[in-house]
């Protein structure tokens, strides 16, 4: 038997599928819907429906796509800064708030023998004495950290009750002290935090410090904070606003009295910078 091609296709006799598809859903209709517009919207939409549902799918299943102009290769991979010991997946470490000192004390009229308070270029000082004991070295070129519930403080006594509610507000933080190639950063809470963060201002002769409760505070926000330049691990120090106790004062002699209060905030400051090396280390930061 020889084959060949044919050359001549013939009309079928039966109708075609596209004329018994409109005549019957156009002869099943209801007739009231003829004079509905949207019913005969609705009709049309039916029958094309119904012609394009017999159409030929072209399967696709392994037929690999034509390449795209975003591919992986467009996008930059991620450089994760992680400090040593962190898991990969860490943005801030927070240590715990190490307690030496009470961080109060009182600046004004109030106060026979104020405080001594120490500055933030002093605690730099003060914090990279036993830094380096531990082979670190702090800089006041902090890291930023966004997304930080700021502290609310007030400089009125703690007895006052008229403290005014706290509100949430959020902003950038730069840490003060920075060991960058360590990635470890220091927030030093002093008494011109507490005034930068107060709510209203004392309106009084004196002002009330709580330098503890602002660090507490924002020990706690840092939690939820967004690191900027990196991962990093993150302590909160304050000031510990040491005085020389009343009984041991040494007959009126202030400068006597003011050396030993700062002998004894110097020490207390130490002891919080020794006590957040120690945990560096525990956690296998350093």
């Amino acid at each position: 038997m020889e084959i060949k091609p044919v050359k001549n296709i013939e009309e079928p006799k039966y109708p075609l599928k596209d004329e018994v598809a409109a005549e019957v859903l156009k002869n099943s209709a209801p007739k009231r819907w003829a004079s509905s517009g949207a019913a005969k919207a609705a009709l049309a939409a039916l029958t094309a429906a119904a012609l394009a549902g017999c159409t030929p799918r072209i399967p696709t299943a392994g037929v690999p796509l034509p390449p795209s102009a975003v591919s992986e290769s467009s996008f930059p991979t991620p450089e994760i800064s992680v400090f040593a010991g962190a898991p990969a997946t860490a943005a801030i470490r927070v240590a715990p708030l190490f307690e030496h000192g009470d961080g109060r004390g009182a600046f004004g009229c109030v106060m026979v023998t104020p405080p001594a308070f120490i500055s933030e270029a002093e605690a730099l000082a003060v914090i990279n004495e036993i830094a380096k004991e531990y082979g670190l070295e702090f800089s006041d070129a902090g890291a930023r950290f966004s997304n930080v519930l700021r502290p609310a403080t007030e400089l009125s006594s703690p007895d006052d009750t008229t403290r005014l509610p706290r509100a949430e507000v959020y902003i950038t933080l730069t840490a003060d002290f920075c060991d960058d190639n360590k990635g470890i950063a220091i927030e030093y809470v002093s008494i011109d935090d507490v005034r930068e963060w107060s709510v209203r201002p004392s309106g009084i002769s004196f002002e009330w410090f709580d330098t503890k409760d602002a660090a507490e505070q924002l020990s706690e926000a840092l939690e939820d904070a967004l690191p900027a330049d990196g991962s990093f691990a993150a302590g909160v120090l304050y000031d510990p606003c040491d005085s020389y106790p009343s009984e041991n004062r040494i007959n009126g002699d202030r400068e006597k009295a003011a050396r030993k209060a700062r002998e004894l905030s110097e020490a207390d400051l130490k002891a919080q910078a020794e006590d957040f090396f120690k945990w560096l280390k525990s956690q296998g930061i350093i």
